[in-house]
């Protein structure tokens, strides 16, 4: 799978949603955190969004 190239990260609000995009040719990739957690696990959860996106 390509590598993606822009990325949209938005508070989780009902649903969580990761979705991937390919806009002119670029691939984007829009995905939500639940801020609702306690802090470790925010951050883990960005983490795991930036290796499965952006490795």
């Amino acid at each position: 799978m390509a590598k993606t190239r822009g990325l949209l990260i938005y508070p989780h609000v009902d649903t969580a949603v990761k979705h991937r995009y390919k806009i002119n040719g670029f691939d984007i990739g829009l995905c939500t955190v639940n801020l609702g957690q306690e802090w470790p696990c925010i951050h883990q959860e960005l983490l795991d969004i930036f290796d499965e996106y952006l490795k």
